[in-house]
């Protein structure tokens, strides 16, 4: 099964800087897309969190002033960056 087919909100390419941390190392990315249950995030680092593992991302908005801080999990790993899943409130 294809990783779209396995999704159940749709997703929008964007390109926007995160920074995400699992509680043991610090992260810096670009979310490549967004969805309501999820995201893509690419970045370069050869150390990245395992599958399963509970992450933070932060995304700057207004100019820098303020953050929105989003709590997911790492569905799966590419050599390109981390599929996050949101975590429901």
């Amino acid at each position: 099964m294809r990783q779209r087919e396995r999704r159940l909100f749709a997703r929008k390419d964007c390109c926007m800087p995160v920074d995400f941390d699992d509680y043991h190392h610090a992260y810096a990315g670009q979310i490549r897309n967004l969805g309501k249950g999820g995201a893509f995030v690419e970045t370069e680092l050869e150390e990245l969190p395992e599958i399963g593992q509970e992450v933070f991302l932060t995304i700057p908005y207004q100019e820098g002033t303020n953050f929105l801080i989003i709590k997911g999990r790492v569905a799966w790993i590419h050599e390109k960056g981390v599929g996050v899943c949101f975590s429901e409130a």
